[in-house]
């Protein structure tokens, strides 16, 4: 067992520490030893007092075989007991210190807790005051892991985290362990040393002790198996380290009942066990209790679940305590709180006031160097390296190397450190000759002003070297003295100054020790006196581009070309002082260039004249760059052949014309004239430039503005031809409607009222001839309607009127509506309505029955034998489908794509005996699309066709109100008693 601690605690713990927690390991062993065997034994089995403690025993000598092997197999309990608090407080406890801890442990603490549940008289009868009660714990799930779990905890709130574990926002940074695979020997350790703690606390070798090793593993893998399939569920990586603890949690929760558990008992205790470690794990992070290997939720959680669960689950006949369960349930519970007692609240005590008195923790600085070398000056390769790295931070000496240890990981690290190094001195040397040649200096100064460092010349060539006092230097600049102050404060700063008639930059920020207090300053100085002065100049010309951005703001913004021109030129003339400026705008037809505006009084007397010039001109500059589609630059016109001045501008001296293009097309010149000599330099050709492109942009703009009001004007007279057209079509139908109607319904009604012989007998033939009459005013009727309807649903007049009603009910009533049409032909109308259809949806009732009604009708119309059939079926979540399916003549493939295309009929010799406008599907179709959904056709000529409309059902909210049916026989014999007028 010793054996597997200390490779489980040293391969969970940082290298620094290792050697420190495999001593402590190794002294804890031996310091457990001699302590319980002076007193810790007798303390624990003695003779009792009063069921409290032992009285002798102490120092024992034993007299047989028996005696020696049950005081070496306790020992080994007690030294667990140690052992398990080393791993908790790993890392930052002092090596006497824990010494003391062992010391407390193994004499008072574990005994007299242990006298409680173990001790017993010589034929086995408990005498502590637990063992009396019926407490039970087969192998130390409290007596040794709660134990020493409660004493761990003690100490982990006394001495505090690791340094670095918790963050100041609560955040938990993972340390991660040295060597997991020494870790993984060390379990594999424990589990074989469990089996000995285990089988061994029977005290005898019969069957039964097949059974408590069995149980033991079985336990193990229960909680393992919990931590693997948390971890999946939650879908997080399958830690290394829980796999561990799932495996030590599994064993410890057995522990106590490991001899009266069943197999399936002991799979379910330890699968708890794993749950409650990692939950525990969890709320150790949240009140930032650092627990460096998880001791406590492994040892203190897993024994007082395992302690819990001798009563849940232990068979009652083995305990042999003749307590039922919930008796024994009790009992562990009052050993369970005794042990949190004894265990936690006197080792608080004593280790707070020993912590008081010298302290448990080592320093800070022995905890970042390690304790290896804090405790026991035991270094390593990695110490070593990890101490030079340490100088060379502190001291800024980069020339020292390290130690290269062939063949091993260290050795190869330090021998590629020592090579980067190489190369970075290379570097420096370079920055060094690139420094001494730049018209820079790299400066610090400490916390006086005063210089300690220059690198490069700059400052030589000023007289400036180091102890020199920055305050001296800028004795007469006030913002530089300032600004040093300000950065003694711990402030960043950046200006510019001048120094010895020259422009300097400086760039400077403090220097801050650990603690965050300024030492010094560190910065850079540049010579930038030739950048200054080509700034100036630089400052001009982003004025002139700004002033042409200003000026492009304000042009973007007007559409109409006569004001776009008369703002640019006025704004060119104040911005650059110019003596002029006018736009001219071509005109191919005449191939002449107008004049559009001036800049002043003079030149819009040239466009109020509509003076202009030929494209030809031979002396004109203007003409010529229009000519040329180039710009055209006369610094001095009197030096251009045949120039001639215009009467109004005599004073021009020199002038430059720029084409205005838009994608190589003129439309037009900026003439610029000056009243001096040598005006237009380069840069200023090219400002010019770049102004003419953005006047040419949006005097196209305006221009296409123009074309575009002048096309919405054409278009809103042809739109309001086009309604007027709409509003007399509308009165054209309404009058055709009542022109028709009127006496179609009256032809109608006297034909019946003729037919039903109101007026007298009718002969066969006249009955014939009415039944004729009435056939074709219906046909001429339905005709009608149905191009009215056609033009409502295309006008987009219909507004479909939305509520809840029962489509079962609806559906009924349209079969009862059409049987009678149906029988006339002698077919089957069938109503199918599916089962996972509602018996209510949101909708339109009228225009879902109009429908029905016209695909039934259609249906009708064009079957001579067999079935027509209705159903309803609901579709997905929130669709139901409508389908007519008949057994007639079908539609022949070419004919499907337009049959619902308004006034397309299928050309053959049934739709011409059943003629019509070729409007009902198209109504039928709008009005599904009107509704939120679509029809679908399924046909096979010769053979019957299938329509099917899917619809939404809607936000049903079924009334207890429903609509009235109004029944076909009520609508007939109204109409026979109320002839149409």
């Amino acid at each position: 067992m010793q054996a597997g601690f200390l490779c489980v605690e040293t391969g969970l713990t940082r290298s620094k520490n290792n050697i420190n927690v495999a001593a402590k390991n190794l002294v804890d062993f031996f310091v457990g030893t001699l302590i319980f065997y002076l007193v810790g034994y007798g303390i624990m089995f003695g003779k009792t007092y009063d069921g409290l403690f032992g009285t002798n025993f102490f120092a024992p000598h034993f007299n047989n075989l028996l005696d020696h092997a049950f005081f070496f197999f306790q020992l080994m309990f007690a030294t667990a007991a140690i052992t398990i608090i080393s791993g908790a407080i790993a890392e930052r406890v002092k090596f006497n210190a824990y010494m003391f801890i062992a010391l407390v442990v193994s004499a008072l603490i574990y005994p007299v807790y242990g006298h409680w549940v173990w001790a017993t008289t010589e034929s086995g009868i408990p005498v502590g005051w637990l063992g009396q009660m019926g407490f039970v714990d087969f192998a130390g799930g409290t007596v040794v892991h709660s134990i020493g779990g409660w004493v761990a905890l003690a100490l982990l709130i006394i001495i505090g985290p690791r340094t670095g574990r918790f963050g100041k926002d609560g955040s938990v940074n993972n340390i991660e362990g040295a060597n997991l695979p020494l870790a993984s020997l060390g379990i594999l350790l424990l589990l074989f040393g469990w089996f000995g703690f285990n089988s061994g606390s029977l005290y005898t070798l019969n069957n039964q002790v097949m059974v408590i090793a069995i149980n033991t593993i079985l336990g193990a893998g229960g909680g393992l198996i919990a931590v693997v399939l948390l971890n999946v569920i939650s879908q997080e990586t399958i830690s290394v380290y829980n796999i561990f603890n799932g495996i030590l949690v599994g064993l410890v929760a057995i522990t106590p009942s490991a001899h009266v558990s069943s197999h399936g008992a002991a799979i379910f205790i330890g699968f708890v066990g794993g749950i409650l470690m990692l939950k525990s794990t969890q709320l150790l992070n949240r009140f930032k209790i650092d627990d460096a290997v998880g001791a406590i939720p492994v040892h203190l959680i897993g024994g007082i679940w395992g302690t819990l669960a001798v009563g849940l689950f232990g068979n009652p006949e083995l305990l042999g305590t003749g307590l039922g369960l919930f008796e024994q349930t009790a009992v562990q519970l009052v050993g369970i709180f005794m042990a949190a007692l004894w265990g936690f609240f006197p080792a608080y005590v004593i280790f707070s006031i020993g912590n008081s008195l010298f302290p448990l923790r080592v320093t800070a600085h022995e905890e970042e160097i390690g304790l290896n070398v804090a405790e026991h000056g035991a270094s390593t390769e990695l110490i070593s390296f990890l101490s030079l790295l340490d100088y060379q931070v502190r001291s800024g000496d980069t020339s020292m190397r390290a130690p290269v240890e062939p063949f091993t990981e260290v050795g190869q690290i330090a021998e590629r450190y020592n090579g980067v190094m190489e190369r970075l001195d290379d570097k420096n040397t370079q920055l060094s000759t690139v420094l001494s040649n730049a018209p820079l200096a790299l400066f610090s100064a400490d916390i006086f002003g005063t210089i300690t460092l220059i690198e490069g010349k700059f400052f030589n060539q000023l007289n400036i070297n180091t102890n020199e006092s920055l305050y001296q230097i800028f004795k007469n600049d006030e913002g530089s003295k300032k600004n040093f102050l300000h950065i003694f404060e711990g402030q960043h700063r950046d200006w510019v100054t001048e120094l010895a008639n020259r422009h300097v930059y400086f760039r400077c920020q403090p220097i801050k020790d650990e603690t965050g207090r300024v030492t010094g300053l560190t910065g850079v100085a540049s010579d930038i006196t030739q950048q200054r002065e080509s700034d100036i100049d630089r400052e001009k010309y982003i004025d002139m581009l700004s002033t042409s951005a200003q000026i492009s703001e304000q042009i973007t913004t007007i559409l109409d070309s006569a004001e776009l021109i008369e703002t640019i030129l006025p704004l060119l003339k104040k911005k650059y002082n110019l003596y002029h400026a006018a736009v001219l705008i071509v005109d191919e037809e005449a191939q002449t260039l107008k004049f559009a505006f001036g800049s002043d009084e003079r030149s819009r007397m040239l466009s109020e004249k509509r003076e202009f010039i030929s494209l030809n001109h031979p002396s004109s500059l203007i003409a010529r760059a229009a000519r040329r589609k180039r710009i055209v630059v006369a610094n001095d016109v009197t030096l251009e052949p045949n120039y001639l001045p215009h009467p109004v501008l005599i004073e021009t001296k020199s002038e430059l014309a720029i084409p205005l293009m838009i994608q190589n097309q003129l439309i037009g010149i900026l003439d610029i004239q000056e009243s001096e000599v040598d005006r237009f330099s380069d840069s200023d050709v090219n400002l010019f430039a770049s102004v003419s492109r953005q006047i040419a942009v949006a005097i196209n703009n305006a221009q296409l503005f123009e074309k575009f009001q002048e096309s919405e004007a054409n278009l809103k007279n042809a739109l309001s031809r086009a309604v007027a057209s709409d509003k007399a079509k509308d009165e054209f139908l309404a009058r055709v409607s009542h022109e028709l109607r009127t006496p179609l319904g009256v032809i109608l009604g006297y034909a019946e009222m003729i037919q039903d012989e109101v007026y007298g007998d009718v002969s066969e033939e006249q009955s014939e001839r009415l039944d004729d009459i009435i056939h074709s005013s219906s046909h001429l009727t339905e005709l009608v309607n149905q191009l009215l309807d056609s033009a409502k649903y295309e006008s987009g007049k219909i507004e479909p009127i939305y509520k809840s009603f029962n489509i079962h009910d609806l559906a009924k009533t349209v079969h009862q509506q059409m049987d009678a049409l149906a029988k006339k032909k002698e077919l089957n109308l069938v109503l199918k309505i599916g089962e996972n259809m509602p018996d209510f949806v949101h909708s339109d009732s009228t225009l879902i029955k109009q429908m029905m009604i016209n695909l039934i009708g259609n249906a009708v119309k064009f079957t001579e034998s067999g079935t027509v059939q209705l159903d309803l079926h609901r579709r997905g979540e929130n669709k139901f489908s409508i389908i007519v399916k008949d057994t007639g003549v079908g539609i022949p493939a070419a004919y499907q794509d337009k049959i619902f295309e308004p006034f397309h009929q299928v050309d053959g010799s049934k739709t011409r005996e059943h003629s019509g406008t070729g409007l009902g599907l198209a109504i039928t179709k709008r009005m599904a699309e009107i509704l939120g959904g679509g029809i679908g056709l399924v046909s096979i000529d010769g053979q019957g066709s299938q329509f099917t409309i899917s619809l939404p059902i809607g936000d049903v909210q079924p009334s207890a109100e429903r609509e009235p049916l109004v029944r076909n026989k009520q609508i007939l014999q109204k109409a026979k008693k109320e002839p149409v007028i």
